[in-house]
């Protein structure tokens, strides 16, 4: 059995509380179908910044990564930032 998880870098973290209400509920919705797999979400690569993708929620943009853990049977989504997506560009500028 799997068993995913989301876990959020301290950035991300601040970055989601400002979130409106609203928008934050969507952004952590959208969090959890991406946890459990759903297959119908707009998930890209992010141009030459592997490993990490990105993950759009209305305007709101979820930079993320994923790793395999064979032995625990688990996928392990590091999420790295929440912006909008008007400030997508300068977050990627960001990323190391």
């Amino acid at each position: 059995m799997s068993a995913d998880r989301v876990v959020f870098l301290p950035r991300a973290a601040r970055e989601i509380k400002a979130v409106p209400a609203p928008e934050q509920r969507r952004v952590r919705d959208g969090l959890e179908h991406l946890r459990i797999g759903a297959l119908n979400l707009d998930i890209k690569p992010l141009s030459g910044h592997p490993p990490y993708k990105r993950l759009r929620i209305g305007t709101w943009r979820v930079i993320y990564t994923q790793n395999v853990d064979t032995e625990a049977s688990e996928v392990l989504f590091t999420v790295v930032a929440v912006v909008n997506r008007r400030d997508l560009r300068q977050a990627v500028k960001k990323l190391r």
